[in-house]
């Protein structure tokens, strides 16, 4: 990340699920989950110190339920979250689908 803002990057995007190997979520996702909150962690922390924003996925637990949820972060934290609403099936074994769409943020760059 802060190769990419030395290069001039605002913000990164990364693929979904891009910190766990191929089925590891689908074999054992409250493992999962309580994973990517030490991820969420990091990788905010990561945007403060660099200044960028990063988006990016990861299971996520709350009262029980399980979510494949997309975040964006930045210099100020979570800037918004979005539980996936639409779920494929291998996300069906594991998650349960958001109840809204994704919201519109005003951040910085827009």
């Amino acid at each position: 990340a802060a190769y990419a803002k030395r290069r001039g990057a605002r913000i990164g995007v990364l693929p979904e699920l891009c910190f766990f190997k191929r089925g590891e979520v689908e074999e054992a996702p409250e493992a999962a989950a309580e994973y990517g909150a030490e991820v969420l962690a990091m990788i905010t922390a990561l945007a403060k110190e660099v200044g960028i924003y990063l988006c990016f996925s990861n299971p996520e637990q709350e009262a029980g339920l399980l979510y494949h949820t997309a975040y964006l972060v930045g210099p100020a934290g979570v800037a918004v979250k979005y539980r996936k609403a639409h779920l494929n099936r291998r996300e069906l074994q594991w998650a349960t689908p958001g109840e809204k769409l994704a919201e519109v943020v005003e951040t910085e760059l827009g």
